[in-house]
């Protein structure tokens, strides 16, 4: 058998080969551990892959946890773009608020108004402000019946005014819970003669202004009662 002059017979080639795997032994070494570390890091199971990898295209099957009462984010992109850099704190938008809030640093509303309706406290250094109570009078034939009762359901210590108004059968005029006449010398033709543990009692002078045919509807709410008071 002969050899070409040009490669080394097989025991040199043998030996070239182990010379190389010598010198260049921390390379491979480093190789095959990359290798053996990525395999190591993969867990997830050939059915796992296929759910969600299947194909070129990763599917977007992934679930993020909302926050309590939370159902979805609404918000675009402007929307949230506004909030770049801002610190929110407890916002609230066309939210109603129940029961009674302490505000103990103030609050401020911009763009709009706050409807405090008929029955809202608001501390304010530590003192309770009045509520109010809007009470129907109810029917009330002033011509045939002198006084009536009004139920204001509300603890009568609490009570810190009453008054209101009165309509006449035609709705034409409105006056004031108590009431003088011009012709009465200060007596007064329509007042509130007490405030009882349930009632407020209301009277009209016998002769008065309020004793007349004008007054005398037996169907319409007379008026309003206007309570108010501390809780």
């Amino acid at each position: 058998m002969s050899w070409d002059k040009d490669v080394p017979a097989p025991g040199i080639q043998a030996r070239y080969l182990d010379d190389a795997v010598r010198t260049n032994n921390a390379a491979i070494d480093a190789v095959i551990g990359t290798h053996l570390a990525a395999r190591a890091a993969i867990t997830a199971t050939a059915a796992e892959i296929n759910t969600t990898c299947d194909g070129s295209t990763a599917k977007n099957s992934h679930t993020h946890t909302l926050a309590t009462g939370a159902s979805d984010v609404t918000a675009s992109a402007a929307e949230l773009n506004q909030c770049d850099g801002k610190t929110l704190v407890n916002t609230v938008d066309n939210q109603s608020i129940g029961g009674t809030k302490t505000f103990t640093t103030g609050f401020t509303v911009a763009d709009g108004f706050v409807d405090m309706g008929l029955s809202v406290v608001v501390q304010r250094g530590g003192i309770a402000q009045p509520r109010q109570k809007v009470i129907n009078i109810g029917v009330w034939n002033m011509d045939s019946t002198s006084a009536v009762s009004v139920a204001h359901g509300v603890t009568l210590t609490k009570i810190v005014s009453v008054s209101g108004i009165l309509f006449n059968d035609a709705l034409s005029t409105g006056d004031p819970i108590p009431y003088t006449g011009d012709t009465d010398a200060g007596d007064h033709d329509l007042y509130i003669s007490s405030v009882t543990t349930t009632n407020v009692i209301l009277n009209r002078v016998t002769g008065g202004d309020f004793d007349s045919t004008n007054y005398n509807d037996a169907v319409m709410n007379r008026g309003y009662i206007l309570v108010t008071y501390i809780d």
